[in-house]
């Protein structure tokens, strides 16, 4: 069966490329005619720069790339058609998509570069060490991606982490206050507009939905105003799977006058993070 996918795909591979070279030799490229290009010598240079660079960006290889990872796609959804169809369909498409694809590029390049700077970048791309670059941005490109998303949940976590310790310093100013709703009856409106309710006594909190579907937390006060809970047992399909892990909720903006507080909480093994207002009833 791999064998088979294989040679299908080389197979694939054959067809359109063939059609595709006979595009790329035909493909006239098309110059802007954007105010940047102050003389006619300009706009030549342009387009000769354009025209040489092309080829040393591999555009046919990287369409190639796109279309070797369609046409499978397109003909497993339409397998009913015969090779004489696809034989085609494919030199079809490939007339009508390929241009455009190599018009991108040079218009890319068009829009960032005076034809000056292209001449000085063409003359680069020729040296070992541009052939060197070209060969490998595709790679950086990818690399720098994925370390984007690192640094980027890195520089993330060390706001919210100090993020928190400061809201901590911050509720510490009242800890009295917070200390009231400790214990009690408690209530809250959700999001979706339903009600929640839950009493507090020492370790145990015991939470009912507007559904009457109970579940039991152990309390653990790491402080006042900070604590967590670790979820015991629960009638609730969606917490079932989370027996066992504790979440972590701060309490901020308590109004010990009118029996409110607002809270932040969230469940790291879930990636779960909430905010509320919450009424003491008693």
């Amino acid at each position: 069966m791999i064998k088979y996918c294989y040679t299908f795909v080389v197979f694939t591979f054959f067809c359109f490329n063939a059609a595709a070279q006979h595009v790329w030799r035909d493909t006239t490229i098309k110059v802007s005619e954007a105010d940047f290009f102050q003389t006619e010598q300009e706009k030549k240079d342009m387009a000769q720069y354009i025209t040489e660079l092309i080829p040393l960006l591999k555009v046919e290889e990287r369409a190639d790339a796109v279309y070797g990872e369609i046409i499978p796609l397109a003909q497993k959804e339409m397998d009913e058609l015969s090779k004489e169809v696809w034989d085609t369909l494919i030199p079809a498409m490939v007339r009508e998509t390929a241009p455009a694809f190599q018009q991108f590029y040079a218009e890319m390049y068009q829009k960032e570069f005076t034809s000056k700077e292209m001449g000085e970048i063409l003359a680069f791309y020729k040296t070992d060490t541009g052939k060197k670059l070209l060969g490998k941005q595709e790679e950086m490109f990818f690399d720098l991606m994925s370390f984007k998303q690192s640094w980027g949940q890195g520089a993330l976590n060390f706001l919210v982490d100090k993020g928190n310790k400061a809201l901590e310093q911050h509720m510490l100013k009242k800890p009295e206050d917070c200390k009231f709703f400790h214990d009690g009856s408690f209530e809250m409106k959700q999001e979706n507009g339903s009600q929640i309710s839950w009493t507090r006594k020492d370790t145990i909190q015991t939470e009912q939905d507007s559904l009457n579907r109970r579940t039991t937390y152990i309390i653990n006060w790491q402080n006042e105003c900070i604590y967590t809970l670790t979820v015991k047992e629960s009638e609730l399909p969606a917490l079932k799977p989370y027996i066992g892990a504790k979440m972590e909720v701060q309490l901020s903006e308590t109004d010990v006058k009118n029996k409110t507080y607002k809270f932040r909480s969230f469940i790291p093994a879930a990636h779960y993070h909430s905010r509320g207002e919450v009424r003491k009833k008693d």
